[in-house]
């Protein structure tokens, strides 16, 4: 699929699934929701997982992931764009987990009906031990 050509003007909406492993081996893995904004015209987007799923490597599933994970407003260049989290802290199991995470994505498909990209970064454990994520995400304009 080609790089969609870059829009300048309006907004649009954008839901899909994440996914990413967590750790050196993988051996935690997220499934959560991406809910995105495009605002062409301010090259400008915001981003979300929602809806988290957290399995350990045995398929073991936590009862109490977060609901929603904000990223701070990112910016929009031609056909890509980037945006990241501010250290948000993730309650799990009642403990707090720091996520450092970044998404890039391009906009794809004829008028930008579709997103991909790769979201990586690092979670901060409760034992101040930091694991690194990374995985993909994919969205279609709403």
């Amino acid at each position: 699929m080609a790089l969609a050509d870059p829009i300048n003007s309006g907004t649009a909406s954008y839901s899909g699934v994440a996914g990413f492993g967590v750790g050196e081996n993988d051996d935690t893995f997220v499934q959560a929701d991406i809910e995105l904004t495009a605002d062409f015209g301010a090259s400008q987007i915001d981003a979300g997982f929602q809806n988290c799923q957290i399995f350990t490597d045995e398929g073991t599933l936590f009862p109490d992931a977060p609901t929603y994970t904000p990223f701070q407003t990112g910016a929009i260049t031609g056909s890509t764009y980037s945006a990241s989290t501010a250290n948000e802290v993730l309650m799990v199991e009642g403990e707090a987990y720091t996520i450092q995470a970044n998404i890039e994505g391009a906009f794809v498909g004829a008028g930008s009906s579709g997103t991909i990209g790769l979201v990586d970064g690092s979670i901060t454990n409760p034992d101040a031990t930091i694991d690194e994520i990374n995985g993909l995400f994919v969205a279609e304009q709403n």
